[in-house]
């Protein structure tokens, strides 16, 4: 009995331990494998390396902002600047545009990494929903985030004085502010705007990598239960096994 349960300790020490390295590395393509479904990984397009892409977004919003805001306040002090200085400030602005087009695109992976673990953990939902997650939490923060996104973007505009009103569209709202950006009566403007826009979206990009990171700990935490349930599960088949072998042993199979 004590060999048996040293047997069970060091499965389920074996297996915590799989789980364990697991964390955060989560990846693009999830596909089951023979019964125990592990997931195989590919090192180059992870969850994790999705996070750090959003890092180094934020950090380039920040540098960003704090660029525009410059300009922004020399322009308010009456500084008068020549056509290089203002070739840089459209500059930022287009980079600015990019950067909003970039994190959309990294949000916009978040719904498709959930649907992809699901489709290999079927019962990962009755699991959230044991935890008090609804069955679509990524897809609805997705959609909160992306809405707020937006929804910042064309206030801060409407705010500057550029009027967007009638643009539904994200890509058409920031040409118009690189437009804006471009001519000598919208340049402080689009300065004003840009300022803000950046600094929602450093915010933004903030709220996308807790996202990933909630969505990781969930995953994580689900694999690590599965692992631990399949272990006790194995322990007792073992424990099950060996019984009947001693049955039959002393009827003298």
């Amino acid at each position: 009995m004590n060999n048996m349960l040293s047997g069970k300790a060091k499965k389920l020490g074996l297996a915590m331990a799989v789980a364990g390295s697991l964390a955060g590395f989560i990846p693009t393509s999830i596909t089951p494998v023979a019964q125990a479904q592990w997931v195989v990984t590919d090192p180059a397009h992870t969850l994790q390396t999705i996070v750090a892409e959003v890092a180094r977004a934020a950090d380039a919003a920040a540098q960003i902002q704090n660029q525009i805001k410059q300009y922004e306040d020399m322009l308010k002090q009456g500084r008068i600047f020549d056509a290089s200085v203002f070739d840089k400030i459209v500059g930022l602005i287009q980079e600015l545009a990019g950067l909003y087009g970039q994190s959309q695109g990294l949000a916009g992976q978040l719904p498709e990494f959930d649907e992809q673990f699901r489709s290999v953990y079927k019962d990962y939902e009755t699991y959230l929903a044991s935890i008090g997650e609804e069955k679509d939490f990524a897809v609805q923060q997705y959609d909160r985030w992306n809405k707020t996104n937006f929804d910042s973007m064309r206030t801060s505009m409407r705010s500057a004085g550029i009027n967007v009103s009638a643009i539904d569209d994200e890509e058409a709202v920031l040409a118009r502010l690189v437009e804006r950006s471009a001519t000598a009566e919208g340049r402080m403007q689009a300065v004003q705007a840009g300022n803000e826009i950046a600094a929602m979206q450093v915010q933004q990009l903030q709220k996308l990598r807790l996202m990933y990171n909630d969505m990781i700990q969930s995953q994580n935490q689900y694999l690590s239960n599965e692992v631990e349930r399949r272990t006790i599960e194995d322990a007792f088949l073992d424990d099950f096994t060996e019984d009947e072998m001693k049955d039959g042993q002393r009827r003298g199979f």
